[in-house]
């Protein structure tokens, strides 16, 4: 998942230059918000209420069963669309950034070479470390309940995501 959080970082800051900052946090909020909202909060819903209808013989109605759903404390993000949540979040500590950051002219992206073999290995060791630290705190399948993340493995996705932000700027 820390690749596609690299290819996703490799399109925000063109698509933060392009748009500045209000426009960006509207076309996130609108692209990867709703939808993750919709499904976490109607789509996964009834769907747990028609899977335990079928296989354990729920009964009860949507109505009585859609309050206790979130007795679990799971708010957002559960099921396949965590991953787009986790791109919301970084996207927009990326645009918060960029705001408060001290303004910069807007540059095309400067082509550098391929990083070196040996910097890829100390990135990957890095991230290695990185992930064990975390992962000393916060064991594997712990997750921020509220927002259903699984912390341990933020480590690597923090990197990535740096890593395609650096790729972007750096063609």
């Amino acid at each position: 998942m820390g690749l596609f959080l690299l290819i996703s970082a490799c399109f925000v800051p063109g698509v933060y230059d392009c748009k500045g900052a209000a426009r960006f946090w509207k076309d996130r909020l609108v692209r990867l918000g709703i939808p993750l909202l919709i499904y976490s909060w109607l789509v996964n819903p009834l769907f747990m209420y028609w899977f335990l209808n079928v296989t354990e013989g729920l009964r009860m109605s949507v109505w009585d069963f859609y309050p206790q759903y979130f007795n679990y404390g799971y708010l957002i993000g559960l099921g396949p669309l965590w991953f787009i949540e986790t791109l919301l979040i970084f996207t927009l500590v990326y645009a918060l950034w960029r705001f408060v950051a001290p303004p910069r002219p807007v540059e095309q992206p400067l082509q550098k070479s391929f990083p070196s073999n040996r910097a890829l290995v100390l990135f990957v060791l890095l991230m290695a470390f990185a992930s064990f630290v975390v992962r000393l705190k916060f064991p594997m399948d712990w997750n921020f309940k509220l927002l259903n993340l699984q912390i341990p493995n933020f480590a690597q996705y923090n990197a990535m995501f740096i890593a395609g932000l650096m790729a972007y700027r750096h063609g």
